[in-house]
């Protein structure tokens, strides 16, 4: 009898992180009307590897990669960014190997392309948990304090080459019921309870990032100060995002895509010599090309078996295909780099 092929699973995630000392005090969250009860939970030690290309395009992008073992949700873990305080979460079972499963990277194809995917980081936390539950024994939040230790790629093993050993205290506060405005009004109390206590927003917007000495604002990089090129960027952007929402088979985003492709393409037509572009610019061809494919996978008499196995086999030839390795040529992706600082 055949093996079930793994299966990924998406949840979103809704949490906020915290800056502590090492002898700040757990915060209680006794008085807190929604919060009728708390357990805490046997002390979880987590160790995990982080996934990036050299040039870090992952955590460019505010998208981390870990393959993690221990605690309750060991396993492949893709976070993409989902708005204030949130992340869409993509988790993988453990099949054996290190090598990133497949299907993870076709999630982020457009941001990695052909680049190698290689362990950047490894993160230990010893983790104590207590989760908040309502009157109804519904559970509500869970309060993790963290106690982190970190190497960066290179040094991953402990040993003395490259970057110290970086090692410091945290606190996550994560909803477990992530939907509507009271959810938003329990994240706020919770967080002023812990801010009571003297925590302190965090600087960084994950472990990784913390690591990597990436924070918030370095992570998208700076904002182009001429308007066509930060137009370019912001719809380059766009549609690196809309890219991960038609391979999740969201609804409209094909043609949400193709729209921003259409934008882009209409802008680098406008003022070619901003980007260095030539007539006939191979870039110009191929976003006409991507659009093309988008109008063609929006017909309704496609049959979903064909647009899923062309959509697939076109967009991996086209992201990491001759004009990626073509040493005149950058895949459209990297237009965003080029506009930076301009």
């Amino acid at each position: 009898m055949p093996v079930p092929a793994p299966k990924m699973a998406r949840q979103l995630e809704v949490e906020r992180k915290f800056d502590v000392v090492e002898s700040t005090v757990s915060p209680s969250f006794d008085g807190i009307a929604a919060v009728a009860r708390v357990e805490k939970k046997p002390p979880q030690e987590l160790d995990a590897v982080y996934f990036d290309t050299p040039a870090q395009d992952l955590a460019r992008n505010r998208v981390t990669l870990r393959r993690r073992t221990g605690g309750l949700d060991a396993g492949w873990h893709l976070k993409l960014p989902a708005g204030p305080d949130a992340r869409t979460e993509i988790h993988f079972p453990i099949t054996g190997g290190d090598a990133v499963p497949a299907e993870l990277l076709d999630v982020v194809l457009a941001i990695v392309r052909d680049r190698p995917v290689e362990p950047v980081a490894r993160i230990t936390t010893r983790r104590e948990s207590q989760f908040l539950y309502g009157a109804d024994g519904t559970a509500l939040a869970e309060f993790c304090n963290d106690h982190v230790t970190a190497w960066s790629a290179g040094q991953a093993d402990g040993s003395d080459a490259g970057p110290a050993e970086q090692q410091w205290r945290e606190w996550e506060l994560e909803l477990i019921d992530a939907t509507g405005a009271a959810g938003d009004e329990l994240l706020n109390r919770l967080s002023n309870r812990l801010l009571d206590a003297g925590a302190a927003p965090a600087g960084h917007g994950s472990k990784l990032a913390r690591v990597l000495g990436r924070t918030s604002r370095s992570a998208r990089g700076p904002v182009p100060v001429d308007p066509v090129h930060r137009a370019v960027a912001q719809h380059v952007e766009e549609l690196l995002t809309w890219d991960r929402a038609v391979r999740a088979d969201v609804d409209d985003s094909v043609h949400q895509m193709r729209v921003t492709t259409r934008k882009i393409r209409s802008l680098l037509r406008e003022a070619p010599d901003s980007f260095g572009l030539a007539d006939g610019a191979w870039v110009l061809d191929e976003l006409r090309e991507l659009a093309g494919v988008l109008g063609w996978r929006a017909t309704p008499r496609c049959s979903p078996s064909a647009i899923n196995t062309n959509w697939t086999g076109w967009t991996r030839s086209w992201c990491a295909g001759p004009c990626a390795n073509a040493s005149s040529r950058a895949p459209v992706g990297d237009i965003r780099r080029d506009c930076d600082g301009r």
